[in-house]
């Protein structure tokens, strides 16, 4: 593994644990990461006085994870499902427009099945399309209890720790922040539509989309800037977008 300087390894720790908060959901722990990058923008530069300042900012928004405060704040705000739909065509879009490979016939079913659960009903908005099968996901969660806060976790977990998050070269922390909750709010939705059509959760499936959607979407670095341009389109120039996508 690459040597990183004392700093970065603690900040990349700090991003680590708020997500790896057990007893918060991962929309909650990803809200309060988004916090601390917004906090940790302020320094010019990561030096001993500005990590003392964001170890007590970062200490503030565990107990805010562990009290609630974060969950009910991000409930508070008013969800904007253009954002996800936004997202869903800029997605499909783009994996549409690849050349094929190995995962490109898994990953294609399942955006397949995500099209055709939000376009079924005629009259019916995608947006809340949706807010249906989100609400299908979250009932399906609801009944596993190991499962509920762990599902999709450990994927944020191996993005910020493979690019050592958030310090990656020459890129702005908080667009590197947006790509990671795109990633996951479509990878949420494509599992959502899947349980929608089945009536039910398989682990099998959300084994494949990740993998299949990590195969398509991060194969070489090459492949990564592009995917990473594409969807950029989406964010509209601000982090309320981001916010958007995990409520």
């Amino acid at each position: 593994a690459p040597l990183f300087p004392a700093q970065q390894k603690l900040l990349n720790l700090f991003c680590l644990s708020l997500i790896n908060h057990a007893n918060s959901s991962t929309e909650a722990a990803l809200y309060a990461l988004i916090k601390f990058v917004m906090y940790a923008q302020k320094f010019a530069k990561i030096d001993d006085a500005a990590l003392g300042e964001l170890e007590q900012v970062y200490a503030a928004l565990l107990e805010q994870l562990q009290t609630g405060v974060l969950a009910q704040e991000l409930m508070n705000i008013a969800p904007d499902s253009k954002v996800k739909t936004s997202l869903v065509l800029q997605m499909q879009d783009y994996f549409r427009s690849l050349p094929l490979n190995r995962g490109s016939v898994i990953l294609d079913h399942y955006i397949q099945c995500l099209l055709r659960v939000l376009t079924a009903e005629e009259g019916v908005s995608m947006e809340q399309k949706v807010s249906d099968i989100e609400s299908s996901l979250a009932r399906c969660l609801q009944a596993n209890e190991q499962q509920k806060n762990w599902a999709f976790r450990n994927l944020i977990l191996y993005k910020i720790w493979e690019n050592n998050f958030p310090n990656q070269p020459n890129v702005d922390p908080l667009r590197a922040l947006y790509i990671i909750v795109a990633e996951y709010a479509f990878i949420k939705l494509l599992t959502a539509a899947s349980v929608h059509e089945r009536g039910r959760i398989e682990w099998d499936d959300v084994t494949n989309i990740v993998y299949s959607f990590h195969s398509r979407s991060q194969h070489n670095s090459e492949v990564a800037k592009n995917f990473h341009r594409h969807i950029e389109t989406v964010r509209t120039g601000d982090d309320l977008s981001m916010i958007h996508l995990l409520t």
